[in-house]
């Protein structure tokens, strides 16, 4: 007799859904920043309203309980939808019909480890998703993953797009660290007063501009030789450095007041034109994508509750899980994921773009 291992305790429903929520979260770039600050909320929507050149969220409320403080001008309160990212495998049971040797009890740990491995993919999908709305959130524009348009930050509250800003990496004469300063105090005066101690501008870069800035004659030789631009560079982890505690093995360089990085992406622009698409994870190859780090409030988000009954009307998690089996025949299980997030950039008015 084989084992009964969809009624074993350790591969419950609970058992193997709170297994998934358990599993840590590996963020890439932006996720590990800490970037965005998160809005409790126990709806669907969020409220958001514009006050002069300062975006505030204001969690919605039961009826009933007591207001939020605070004098706001409900003519320029607006809400906004979370979104909803869903995904499940299915897994048949024949599927595993050779895993276990013939007379050894072990089904039950292989098909956990089976079920595991489809499962941690489902995570990292939605993991890669998250990444995709906070690289569109701070360059204020939010895609979904066929290019269309989830929520325009600019459009949304009427502010014009900061026309591009020319580094003029071309010309050898020019100082890029003067440049990269003229940037960082834009940022400052956008800022609205809210710049801090804490605050520092960052750049995100396609390869070729990233090549082309630290090729460039000023910038090797007046600052990548020196000194301090290996304690700069430890600071931020640069490859190769002592502390890669922040960015890993990602290329990096403090210049300016600004950090400028290397992103690495998942697809290319060429790549997503050839799927027919218009958006793709990554920083056009000669530009970089400047927004503030450390600012309060200026990106923010939030999570939806799940769609199930033992989660309406309480304070949303970033990932909810279930484990649907086959009751009626025992042929086949899923292991399913969702997510309903709101990335949210509330000073758009911050957010640069540069050319080479």
């Amino acid at each position: 007799m084989h084992m009964d291992i969809f009624n074993d305790d350790a591969f419950s429903a609970v058992t193997m859904t709170e297994a998934l929520e358990d599993y840590e979260f590996k963020p890439d770039l932006l996720g590990s920043l800490g970037l965005f600050e998160d809005i409790p909320t126990a709806t669907t929507s969020v409220s958001i309203e514009r006050r002069g050149n300062t975006l505030s969220i204001i969690p919605t409320s039961l009826r009933g309980t007591p207001p939020w403080e605070g004098e706001r001008d409900r003519r320029n309160l607006r809400s906004f939808e979370t979104t909803r990212i869903a995904k499940g495998h299915t897994l048949q049971a024949s599927e595993i019909q050779n895993l276990r040797a013939f007379g050894e009890e072990s089904e039950l740990e292989q098909m956990i480890a089976y079920m595991g491995r489809y499962a941690r993919n489902l995570v990292s999908d939605v993991e890669l998703t998250w990444e995709n709305m906070m690289l569109g959130a701070v360059q204020g524009v939010v895609y979904d993953a066929d290019g269309s348009v989830i929520y325009d930050w600019f459009d949304e509250w009427g502010i014009a797009k900061p026309a591009a800003i020319s580094m003029d990496l071309d010309d050898p004469a020019i100082v890029v660290e003067i440049k990269a300063r003229a940037v960082l105090r834009t940022l400052i005066q956008k800022s609205a007063g809210n710049w801090n101690a804490d605050s520092y501008g960052m750049a995100l870069c396609g390869d070729e501009f990233f090549d082309s800035l630290t090729g460039h004659k000023s910038v090797r030789e007046t600052f990548l030789n020196t000194a301090d631009a290996q304690l700069l560079n430890r600071a931020f982890g640069v490859a190769g450095s002592e502390d890669e505690s922040l960015l890993g093995s990602t290329p990096a360089l403090a210049l300016g007041g600004i950090v400028f990085i290397n992103y690495r992406g998942v697809d290319s622009f060429s790549d997503a034109a050839a799927h027919g698409t218009k958006s793709a994870l990554g920083i056009r190859s000669a530009e970089a994508r400047v927004f503030p780090v450390g600012v309060p409030g200026a990106f923010q988000r939030a999570f939806a509750p799940g769609e199930g009954f033992e989660s309406a009307n309480t304070i949303g998690l970033p990932l909810y899980s279930m484990l649907i089996r086959d009751t009626q025949r025992d042929h086949w299980i899923r292991p399913e994921v969702y997510s309903y997030p709101l990335f949210i950039a509330t000073r758009p008015e911050m957010l640069l773009m540069l050319t080479i």
